[in-house]
């Protein structure tokens, strides 16, 4: 697992538990479930946010919702590996939760205490306005 460890998991889910799902899966589904939800998670903040800094951080000084968030997406791909028609309520609340905060923060109504992408060439200002009135 990269980004996320052990401990990430034991604030979302009992670590005894998680034990019990991961002992009918093949090893390694868990690696993949995290794979995944890394890649989730880059697929909607890639064009805003430096993912590649936010995720080369380690331990406390990740982003803390970030982390929550990832780990919620993480356990939801894994109960879809066991089980996709038998997918708990409250695995399903939280990635939704997780995906209206990636699509908000991808389209700038929401913010995330992430490093910003910087573009070269690209200015900082804000241009503003309408088209002109149509006389009738």
């Amino acid at each position: 697992m990269y980004f996320l460890t052990q401990s990430d998991f034991d604030t979302v889910i009992a670590s005894d538990q998680l034990a019990k799902l991961l002992s009918v899966q093949p090893a390694g589904v868990l690696d993949k479930a995290v794979a995944s939800a890394v890649d989730e998670v880059v697929s909607y903040l890639t064009g805003r946010y430096d993912l590649e800094q936010a995720f080369a951080t380690t331990g406390e000084d990740r982003n803390d919702i970030l982390v929550l968030r990832t780990v919620d997406l993480a356990l939801y791909h894994l109960y879809a590996t066991i089980s996709p028609r038998n997918i708990p309520d409250l695995r399903r609340d939280r990635y939704t939760e997780a995906v209206d905060l990636f699509r908000g923060a991808s389209k700038g109504t929401r913010f995330l205490a992430l490093p910003v992408k910087s573009v070269e060439g690209q200015s900082t200002y804000l241009l503003y306005g309408s088209n002109k009135r149509f006389q009738y």
